[in-house]
């Protein structure tokens, strides 16, 4: 990898660290609040979703040979957040396709 990539790299990695932050505390907000959105805007979020989650696993490969990036703390724990995000994502498809139910809604009706 030349230098001027492995700049490039870095920089858009640390861009996108801190769209990543902000898009995992508004997903663990609507998570919180409980947050409904109508079929349509699930439907393009999901799609959005499964786009930027193959977008940031080409990301994660790409910057691997970047030491002072895989060292980090932060990189791992992304790893971490993408797997579980893409792991969400796929129930809550499973939920719209089924029609059926989170399983937190039982949870929250025994309380």
């Amino acid at each position: 990898m030349t230098e001027s990539k492995r700049e490039k790299f870095k920089e858009i990695y640390r861009h996108y660290n801190r769209i990543d932050w902000i898009i995992a505390i508004l997903i663990t907000a609507a998570f919180f609040f409980g947050i409904s959105f109508p079929p349509a805007i699930l439907t393009v979020l999901f799609i959005v979703g499964f786009i930027y989650t193959a977008w940031t696993v080409w990301l994660y490969i790409k910057v691997w040979p970047i030491k002072e990036i895989r060292d980090t703390g932060t990189y791992v724990l992304d790893w971490a957040l993408t797997i579980g995000l893409t792991v969400f994502e796929v129930y809550l498809l499973y939920i719209v396709l089924t029609n059926g139910e989170p399983f937190w809604v039982e949870l929250l009706e025994t309380v």
